[in-house]
């Protein structure tokens, strides 16, 4: 899938899809279910890594995170 294909799937343009993959702007947490979706990411998968790099950076962030992400992935696939 291209950007512009990606971009068009999300209805966002080509500059923004680009925001969001730099950091510049913060996504929707709808957009990006359906940005996982599209490309096909399980949910759990995706959030893990966000806790584990999380983690990395600084435990206790990490474990405050935790209690959020963890009981998600028991719902979500």
């Amino acid at each position: 899938m291209t950007g512009k294909e990606l971009a068009s799937y999300l209805g966002v343009s080509q500059q923004q899809l680009s925001r969001y993959e730099c950091g510049i702007c913060a996504i929707r947490l709808d957009y990006l279910m359906v940005l996982l979706h599209s490309l096909e990411e399980p949910v759990d998968s995706f959030f893990n890594r966000v806790l584990s790099n999380v983690y990395e950076y600084n435990n206790e962030i990490g474990f405050r995170y935790y209690n959020i992400f963890f009981p998600l992935s028991e719902h979500v696939n």
